[in-house]
Order: C-alpha cells, then sequence, then structure tokens
C-alpha cells in the first residue's frame, strides 16, 4: 500500500481540545496516519515517573477515527531533573563553552539538544525512558509503528557552526575508538605524522588544520551516532516485536548535506530498521535537490520500502518569515537560529506552496518508487519560532492544500493496485562519492560546498536530460557496491579516493563502462600525503593524463570549456593536463591548454576533466553542457524524456502497464513534448490525473505526445502493450 499521513503532534501542540476535531477532519481528507513527537521531558517530569495519560487520550482518539500513529521516541528533549543529576553530560563545544539545554524552534517545551550520550548514565535513563514508553503502548491498537530519533545527526551542531562534543566523556571513548583503530600508538604516530607516547596523551582537534586527525574525530562521532540508534532501536524492539521500526534522515544519502557538520549516514541508518525515508522540503532549494535526496534514500535503503517521510506541506515559516528559504532580516543580515547553517545569502526565491506545487511534489515521491508520503506538517505550530508548514489555515480548518492531499489520496486508492505494483526501471547511471570528502574539504577551507555543488552540478545536468540516477557509495570500506550494474559513472570533485576504491572504478571501466571525472581526483592516497601525481592512486593510468599544473581560479577569471564541439563554464579548477599512453585530448580551455583527456582502457573509456563544468552548471546551466551529457550517456536508453528542462520525465513499470510521470517543477505554463522509447505497435494510452485522452505518436525513439502543462502540473500516463 502507499501511505499518506502527516506530522501532528508534538508537544503541548496542538491543545487538546482540538484533537477530535482535527483527527476526525484529517481522515475526511484522506490522511490515514499521522506522526507523534514523544518528547522525554514532556512525560519524565521526575526522576522514574513518567505520565503518559495525555498520549493514551490522544491515541484512543486516533483510534475512534481509524488513524494510526507513528511514534517518534524523542530523546533530544532532555528532562530538566537529568540536566540538574548530570551537569557532566553537558555538551561541550571545541572551545570549552557548554551548549545547556534550551528551547529552540523544533523542540519548543525545552530540553534540547539533550546530553551527550558518551556518558553511561544518559544512556541508562534514555533507555528507561524508550522501556517505559513502548511497554506503554505496546498493544494500542492505533500505534502503526516507532521511530527512534528524528533526522539522526550530530544534535548539537544541528542549528550553529560549533562542534561537539568534548566533554571528559567523549574525550575517553575517542580515545579507546583510536585504540580500537590503530593497536598501538605507533601506528596511530605514523598515520598521524605525530610523537605521542601512549593514547592518553591524545587530545581531539579543535582548529582546522590536519586532515588524518579530523577524519578520525568525525567517523569517531558518526559511530557513536550510529552505536546511539542501535541501542534506541534494540530497545524499542525488546519492548515491541511486533510493530517495524523506521528511521527517516535529513537530505536523503548524506549526499545533499555536510557529513563533516551533521553526520547523515543514510546506508548504516537503513541497515538498522525495516524501513527508510527522508525529508524534503523544496522551498529550501532549488527543485531538483528534492530529487537527488529521493534518490540517495532509495539506494540507501537497498530494497527496503522507502518514504519521502516529511514533505513540506506548507509555506516555509521561520521566526517572522513567511515562505521564505533564507529566515534573515533584510536589514542587519541577522538570522534565527535554525537558519545559521543552511543559510545562503542570494537571490534564490522559493516561491509559493500552493496546492498545484505540493500534489507535483507528491507525486514526484511514487515516480521514484517512494511509498509513503509524510507532510510536514498537518497543523502550523501555535508557538515558537517555527509556525508555519501546515496544511490548514491557522485556526485548523482546510486550506486549499488539504484539498489537494485529498485529491492525490483519492487517485492513489482508485488506482491502489498499479501505484502498489510500480517500482522504477533500472537506473544505468550513477553519481559514486566518498563521504569522506565532505571532511577533507571542511578541514580544508570550513565547508563542503565544492564536493556539494559538483554533485549537485552533476545530477542537476542529469535532471536536465531526464536520466534517473543511482546514488552509489565509493567508500568500498563501508558499502561494497556493485558498479558492474551502471554504464556510466560520474565521480564529482573528490580529492581523496581510497586504493581500493580506485581498483574498483578500473575495473567498471574495463568491464565497459564509461567513468567521467571533475579535476583533482585522487589527490591524496590513504595516509592522506599528497600523491606525487594527479589523477593520484594509479588512477592517471586509467585516465591517460597527468596534471601539469594547477590553480584554483575564481569564476569570473575562468577560461571556458570546449570539449567536442561544445563550449561551457568552467569553475573552480584549472588544471593542465598532459596525455599518457593511450590518452587522447578532447577538450581544451579556451585559453589553448589541455583541459579533458579520454582513454580506451578495456572495453571502456575513462574521461579526465581537468576543471569542474558541473559546479559551473549548478550555478548556470546550459544547452551545450546538456548536450555533452547526453553525447557522455551514449548507449543509456532513457525511459522517457522532455524538450524542456524543469519538466521532469519519470517512467515505472507496474505488471505488464508502463506508467509514465510528466512533472512540471517550474512555476510557469509550458508546452513540452514527452519522448517515451517504445518497443513495437502503440499501446493503448489514457492519462488518470485529469482524465483526458492521451495520443500518443510514433517517433524515432518510440512515442511522444505534446502536452500543455500549468504551472506545476503534473500528468500520469498509463501505456498497455497493444495485445495481438
Amino acid at each position: 500500500m502507499i501511505y499518506v499521513g502527516s506530522q501532528y503532534f508534538r508537544a503541548p501542540t496542538p491543545p487538546e481540545a482540538d484533537w477530535d476535531r482535527d483527527i476526525e477532519q484529517a481522515r475526511h481528507y484522506g490522511l490515514d496516519y499521522v506522526r507523534f513527537w514523544l518528547m522525554w521531558n514532556w512525560y519524565c517530569r521526575a526522576e522514574g515517573e513518567f505520565d503518559f495519560s495525555s498520549l493514551r487520550r490522544l491515541l484512543d482518539t486516533c483510534q475512534r477515527h481509524g488513524m494510526k500513529a507513528l511514534m517518534l521516541v524523542n530523546l533530544e528533549s532532555v528532562p530538566a531533573w537529568l540536566v540538574r543529576k548530570h551537569p557532566e553530560a553537558i555538551y561541550v563545544d571545541s572551545d570549552d563553552g557548554l551548549y545547556r539545554p534550551e528551547s529552540v524552534g523544533n523542540t519548543p517545551a525545552g530540553g534540547f539538544p539533550g546530553l551527550c550520550f558518551h556518558n553511561r548514565p544518559v544512556v541508562e535513563a534514555g533507555k528507561d525512558y524508550i522501556r517505559a514508553l513502548v511497554s506503554e503502548f505496546a498493544d494500542h491498537p492505533a500505534v502503526e509503528c516507532w521511530e527512534p530519533h528524528n533526522e539522526p545527526m550530530f544534535e548539537a551542531g544541528r542549528y550553529n557552526d560549533s562542534i561537539y562534543c568534548y566533554c571528559d566523556a567523549s574525550v575517553a571513548a575517542f580515545r579507546d575508538y583510536l585504540r580500537d583503530r590503530y593497536g598501538d600508538v605507533e601506528t596511530l604516530n605514523a598515520d598521524w605524522r605525530r610523537n605521542y607516547g601512549c593514547f592518553e596523551e591524545v587530545e581531539p582537534p579543535r582548529r582546522r588544520g590536519m586532515y588524518n586527525d579530523w577524519i578520525d574525530l568525525r567517523l569517531f562521532h558518526l559511530e557513536s551516532l550510529i552505536e546511539t540508534l542501535r541501542w534506541r532501536v534494540g530497545t524499542i524492539r525488546e519492548n515491541d516485536p511486533d510493530h517495524y521500526v523506521m528511521i527517516h534522515t535529513r537530505g536523503g544519502s548524506g549526499v545533499t548535506r555536510n557529513l563533516a557538520k551533521e553526520g547523515i549516514d543514510d546506508y548504516r541508518m537503513a541497515e538498522l530498521v525495516d524501513k527508510y525515508g527522508t525529508a524534503a522540503f523544496p522551498q529550501c532549494g532549488p527543485e531538483h535537490e528534492y530529487f537527488l535526496a529521493m534518490a540517495g534514500a532509495r539506494c540507501a535503503a537497498r530494497g527496503k520500502e522507502f518514504w519521502m517521510a516529511e514533505l513540506q506541506s506548507g509555506p516555509y515559516g521561520m521566526g517572522v518569515h513567511r515562505s521564505d528559504a533564507e529566515p534573515a532580516c533584510e536589514y542587519c543580515g541577522s538570522s534565527t537560529m535554525e537558519g545559521t547553517i543552511d543559510l545562503t545569502p542570494g537571490g534564490f526565491d522559493p516561491g509559493q506552496v500552493t496546492a498545484e506545487r505540493l500534489a507535483m511534489w507528491s507525486w514526484s515521491g511514487i515516480a521514484q518508487g517512494g511509498k509513503g508520503v509524510m507532510y510536514w506538517q498537518y497543523r502550523n505550530e501555535s508557538f515558537g519560532l517555527e509556525y508555519g508548514f501546515g496544511l490548514t489555515k491557522l485556526d485548523g480548518s482546510a486550506h486549499p492544500r488539504l484539498e489537494a492531499v485529498k485529491r492525490f489520496k483519492h487517485k492513489l486508492t482508485r488506482y491502489g493496485e498499479l501505484f502498489e505494483q510500480a517500482e522504477p526501471l533500472p537506473t544505468e547511471v550513477a553519481i559514486a562519492w566518498d563521504p569522506r570528502n565532505d571532511i577533507v574539504n571542511w578541514t580544508a577551507v570550513g565547508c563542503t560546498d565544492a564536493v556539494k555543488n559538483s554533485i549537485k552540478g552533476i545530477h542537476l545536468a542529469l535532471w536536465h536530460t531526464d536520466y534517473p540516477v543511482d546514488v552509489l557509495r565509493l567508500d568500498t570500506e563501508v558499502v561494497d557496491e556493485d558498479f558492474g550494474r551502471y554504464r556510466v559513472i560520474y565521480l564529482p570533485f573528490s580529492p581523496f579516493i581510497s586504493s581500493a576504491s580506485a581498483g574498483k572504478l578500473r575495473e567498471f571501466v574495463e568491464g565497459g563502462g564509461t567513468l567521467v571525472a571533475e579535476a583533482s581526483a585522487a589527490q591524496f592516497d590513504d595516509t592522506m600525503g599528497v600523491c606525487p601525481v594527479v589523477p593520484g592512486q594509479g588512477l592517471d593510468e586509467l585516465f591517460g593524463c597527468r596534471r601539469v599544473e594547477v590553480r584554483t581560479m575564481p569564476a569570473r577569471l575562468m577560461p571556458r570549456l570546449t570539449v567536442e564541439g561544445h563550449t561551457m563554464a568552467a569553475r573552480m579548477h584549472k588544471e593542465v593536463l598532459q596525455p599518457g599512453g593511450d590518452g587522447a585530448v578532447i577538450g581544451e580551455f579556451t585559453s589553448g591548454e589541455p583541459a579533458v583527456v579520454s582513454n580506451q582502457v578495456g572495453q571502456g573509456r575513462a574521461i579526465y576533466i581537468g576543471t569542474n563544468p558541473f559546479m559551473a552548471y549548478r550555478e548556470e546551466p546550459d544547452a551545450a553542457a546538456r548536450r555533452w551529457v547526453v553525447a557522455l550517456n551514449e548507449g543509456v536508453r532513457r525511459a522517457a524524456w522532455t524538450d524542456a528542462p524543469g519538466v521532469v520525465a519519470r517512467a515505472m513499470q507496474s505488471g505488464e502497464r508502463r506508467l509514465v510521470f510528466l512533472l512540471n517543477t517550474m512555476d510557469a505554463e509550458v508546452s513540452v513534448t514527452l519522448h517515451v522509447a517504445w518497443d513495437g505497435p502503440l499501446p493503448a494510452a489514457r492519462e488518470i490525473l485529469v482524465q483526458k485522452a492521451a495520443r500518443f505518436s510514433s517517433a524515432a525513439e518510440g512515442l511522444e505526445i505534446r502536452e500543455d502543462l500549468p504551472s506545476y502540473g503534473t500528468r500520469i500516463y498509463v501505456l498497455e502493450a497493444a495485445r495481438s
């Protein structure tokens, strides 16, 4: 089935007087599920005392109306008594400053960010709360499932730029982690280039500077987060073995987020649970980025059911700002806490969240294989900074967006079997990345923008040309992906590539794949020493070239790139290349230097670009780059595509029927030609959203139809092969 629901309750809102009306209305408009944030401090005012009476009344209300509840356990709302009892567990930043628990936008009743779980008493108290909560409601008929953490990440740094945690317990745990990793201090000294006498002398880094210690520290924090999730999930299952457990994260596969700062590793987290999902707030960035987030979550789920687990359902609201993804003062530039990390000065217009746009977002999740859509959220928060996003008006009455949800659910129900059986067609194009590059780039310059903009630029070029993508992990020590499933793999800006990963990339090319890499690939070796030849790790032989010289240049000074007859913008690096072996120069900077080399290896081809055109494409998409991408993907058969960038086509198979989604992601009417790969005679075709005739005609590569789409308009075509 396709799950449709919404976030509803986060103590203390909405008020109890509204529960019956709200739940009844939500059911009337097609919602079957609501999510509750179960705040630790709200139900545990004193040590050993739990009062769940109000939560039971809320669940009983759901039961009366046939509504199911997703129960999200929130330990990031620590009770005040625990803070007073264990002040040593308060988070400590790199300047030895304390982050005392407080009220923030997403935790209005206080207790955020909780206490540091490297302190054993905090872990035991958290387990006690989970045991009491889960055992209390394991048998309640309204319970659908449990979630152990909201968007798991390095919580104390969620809304600020500091690094955590440096409390005594965290430092001791880090030293234990290093003992397990290195075995003896001499091995650590060799890797870190230090001269410690024992592990007790090792201090975690506090200022950016050296790669090795920062990689170890952030991977230690990630491992600690995974271990925290493991005991949360384990405690839930011990007390309720019958309900499934799911997790949703922020941004999908971590691929769109700063792993160095946030610690999101969807692959590791998805392993721990039964179902998986991602949050998507399209007003926070260009429309294509939530497609990338969904692709990342789908790949991280590795065959498990995955959801669009938080889909923005109303105007972005933070502080006094409405429909504004950059909640900063226009006069002085100051921002809400929630804007600190994600704030990007610029002219991005998030647009309005209309009913039509919300419907398009909803269908985009289904078009990518999602089996659930949970909206954020049903009601606006009634106090605090975070009071936007609602499906309803401020008074709780239905907004046109809620009507759109009702229509969405009606179609899902009417064509239930069709959508439930639908699966995306196999993907032949992938983006491969190693999360450690986030840490490398952050250590070097304090952000991950170069890594992320390279990834996002590659995705945008593929999105504009309607090539669905998979997100591959390049850190083979953690996730051993099957590269052989793909025809083309794009390698974004990756200054670190391990020797094991370099070997896998060679095997991929030798087996017939096409590998396309941006500049400065494998600049560092396995010990984070600078490779004497770039591309490093032996990849100079694979790509048939090496760097002669390199300069990082501002965009205004960067010469353009001409490759195979296509002239496009370049960005960041200007690497002058020297071909070697069978490598052939296929592109030059407009200033005359060799810039792109192609090398035939085995059955495949490796292409090295001595600059970062995909970073440039993210800022200024141009047709020449799109034409080159289509040429690079020669041999990849698109299932469906359009002639209009921004109008997205996606295809799914449902039994013997083909579903083709046409999604206008732009706030503008557009006339578009949809192309569908098809073998054989014209199929029987129908459009099921607006119930209009679908008259496809034969074309060179299959079928085509001309369609006029309104702003954010969506069409879904059902194609069935003609029977002989």
